[in-house]
């Protein structure tokens, strides 16, 4: 994503504060808008994060062997994320996601 060979439109989100936040901002060493991917963490009566359905999704669209991933807090700021799970799905239909993560431990199975 760094590289920006994956493009603005491959990514989304659950949800983003505001413009300055969208998801495309999560991309490593990014320092426009607030530096970061953002998502709403406001509910009704405003009550704050965390909250654990937040997610960002990339299409890739061809199959591909990832070797990594690297995550860095919001630029210039003390915001990150303390902790995440990865799923993918083979298809397009985001039909059976599968979790890399193993059940017992909640740590990620490399």
């Amino acid at each position: 994503m760094e590289d920006m060979r994956i493009k603005d439109d491959q990514i989304r989100s659950t949800s983003f504060l505001n413009g300055l936040s969208q998801a495309a901002n999560g991309r490593l060493n990014h320092q426009d808008g607030y530096g970061g991917w953002c998502p709403n963490q406001t509910r009704s009566g405003n009550e704050t994060g965390p909250f654990f359905n937040q997610f960002i999704q990339v299409k890739l669209d061809v199959p591909v062997r990832l070797k990594g991933i690297a995550t860095q807090g919001r630029y210039n700021g003390l915001e990150k994320v303390a902790w995440y799970w990865i799923a993918y799905t083979p298809d397009n239909d985001n039909v059976g996601l599968k979790w890399i993560y193993d059940e017992k431990t909640r740590n990620v199975k490399v």
